[in-house]
């Protein structure tokens, strides 16, 4: 059920080494429910967070489980 004060968080994930990329989305009340997520369905891929449509910023959680902030990509950055 989606609660008023949830946001949309999109997950766009880099494609991988067969070339998938993926986009998850999910109805959450902070970033945090979809970082956790990333770490679990995407180890080790880069991935750009989404918040209401909104970049929050590109990262990469590490197989080792430690986040890595990585600088945009002009070409794929929402403004």
């Amino acid at each position: 059920m989606v609660n008023e004060l949830d946001h949309t968080y999109t997950l766009v994930a880099e494609p991988d080494a067969a070339g998938e990329a993926r986009v998850i989305e999910l109805h959450a009340l902070e970033p945090f429910t979809a970082m956790n997520m990333a770490q679990r369905e995407l180890p080790g891929r880069e991935i750009e967070l989404l918040e209401d449509g909104h970049s929050l910023g590109r990262m990469k959680c590490t197989r080792e489980g430690f986040w890595v902030v990585l600088p945009f990509l002009l070409a794929n950055h929402h403004a």
